[in-house]
């Protein structure tokens, strides 16, 4: 069958404190991280409608750039024929962020695990450091994220998710694929569609 992809983009504004970054971390692992995220569960195993989906957030260094926007994206592949009912979902866990205690100690687990486990090795630790200082940092920011996730509770990540995410009025679709199998009036309800060609893309 053929395969549309959806992506959404949402700029969240400055998080300046590294209380507020741990949230984000936590909120990004909880909400599109793995198999026991909110994507995965509502978007692939509970309706079916990907093949894969998933999130990401991209942040910039706090020690240089506290006052600057982060970024979250997630990425959907989901049958032609499923396009808007795929965005529909994705749209809606966007805007109501859908809580379990046991999916979010187990994101808690997972943002640890991967501090522990990505811990460089002999050979990287020197350029590890050097990236560090590069962006301004004089300790490893992944001790206070460590130090931090603990203390996280769901009514943190709620309400991160209310400030940060529900509120966001700007947010923006991109989905790649085949026009004719996609219903264009149906998207437009999500904003005005712009339509890009692949010459537009790749010269």
């Amino acid at each position: 069958s053929r395969q549309n992809y959806i992506v959404s983009y949402d700029a969240i504004g400055a998080l300046p404190t590294q209380e507020e970054r741990v949230k984000f971390k936590l909120w990004d692992e909880y909400f599109g991280g793995g198999m026991s995220s909110v994507l995965f569960q509502n978007v692939r195993e509970f309706r079916s409608l990907a093949y894969a989906t998933g999130g990401s957030a991209f942040t910039t260094s706090l020690a240089q750039h506290s006052d600057a926007s982060q970024g979250y994206v997630t990425v959907t592949g989901t049958q032609a024929d499923k396009t808007l009912e795929a965005l529909s979902t994705v749209d809606s866990l966007l805007r109501q962020l859908p809580m379990k205690e046991n999916n979010l100690e187990a994101a808690r687990q997972s943002v640890l695990n991967d501090i522990q486990n990505n811990y460089p090795t002999f050979r990287t630790l020197g350029k590890y450091v050097a990236n560090q200082l590069r962006d301004g940092y004089v300790s490893d920011p992944n001790t206070g994220i460590a130090r931090g996730i603990p203390s996280v509770t769901s009514q943190d990540i709620m309400q991160f998710h209310q400030k940060h995410v529900t509120s966001n009025k700007n947010r923006i679709w991109i989905v790649i694929g085949d026009r004719k199998l996609t219903d264009m009036k149906a998207l437009a309800r999500y904003g005005k569609v712009v339509e890009l060609r692949k010459e537009d893309v790749y010269r």
